[in-house]
């Protein structure tokens, strides 16, 4: 998954070994669709034997302070319908950091453990790989800077999530949701506004199986395409907000995405009406790769 990420954080200091917990937030999107969470993290500095903090240099280039993740708990949220959540925690030694103090810049990695879930998450394992930067951009008493003993900065981050996820009973890793792919069959047409009520549908895993002997008798069309120049053979697909119609001859599906209602044109432009043969409760976005022939 990929997120930009905004956050609030307690100050770092020179003078304390560990610093205050700090609470981010972050949304954007991922492969799997919209995503928000949230987390609270705890780091320490790096010191040396003799007293004096670490330097060091972040796969970035950026050159400052060490520190050390001492724990960490975030849940992020797939804003997909369900809100099912992935839970994952950081132990001490996880993450390491990079901040130069001087400019506010900081960067950060590593890999946090997944531990379980909610909904379809229940039970799930597995590993998040972390890579964010950013900067402070000022402090609540009004400095940009962040020095030891001010109260509290903001600033915001950019980073990438890459969540490797293994759910019970399925196996293997994925770095995506592992989800079954649902194929539902329309084998007959009963009329406009009348059809078939599908929940849940989702566009990344499932798909509605056409009957050759109701929607393509002659065999006609081997495939169906959204393209208004494609070959005689492309049975054609449109989309619209409301009151979609069919653009050519070739017989057309008609997905009407305020209502989630499905049609079909069989003579396209042709004197026959459209029919309603389904309904896709809560109007998901579809593409005409979501249909396919039987």
């Amino acid at each position: 998954m990929k997120a930009n990420a905004s956050f609030f954080s307690a100050p770092y200091s020179f003078t304390t070994p560990l610093n205050n917990a700090a609470y981010a937030v972050w949304s954007g999107t991922s492969n799997l669709g919209l995503i928000n969470g949230q987390g609270v993290s705890q780091s320490g500095i790096q010191y040396l034997p003799s007293g004096l903090p670490v330097f060091a240099t972040a796969p970035n280039g950026l050159y400052g302070i060490q520190l050390k993740l001492e724990g960490h708990y975030a849940s992020t949220t797939l804003q997909t319908g369900t809100w099912d959540a992935i839970f994952d925690r950081g132990f001490a030694g996880d993450f390491t950091a990079v901040s130069d103090f001087a400019t506010g810049k900081f960067y950060e990695w590593g890999q946090s453990t997944i531990e379980g879930g909610s909904g379809q998450f229940e039970g799930a394992t597995g590993k998040v790989d972390l890579i964010q930067e950013g900067k402070i951009q000022v402090n609540i008493d009004g400095s940009t800077q962040t020095p030891a003993g001010n109260n509290g900065t903001f600033g915001f981050a950019k980073g990438t999530f890459t969540y490797n996820v293994t759910l019970p009973g399925v196996g293997g890793l994925y770095t995506s949701v592992a989800k079954a792919k649902d194929q539902f069959v329309v084998d007959s047409i009963t009329g406009a506004a009348a059809g078939a009520r599908i929940a849940k549908f989702e566009k990344a895993y499932d798909s509605i199986i056409l009957s050759n002997p109701i929607f393509n008798p002659s065999g006609t069309y081997t495939r169906i395409s959204p393209d208004i120049a494609a070959a005689p053979s492309s049975m054609h697909f449109v989309s619209a907000y409301t009151k979609p119609i069919a653009l050519t001859s070739r017989s057309t599906i008609l997905y009407e995405r305020a209502t989630g209602n499905i049609s079909f044109d069989r003579d396209g432009t042709g004197p026959l009406a459209a029919v309603g043969f389904a309904n896709l409760v809560g109007a998901p976005v579809i593409a005409a790769t979501n249909f396919a022939f039987l």
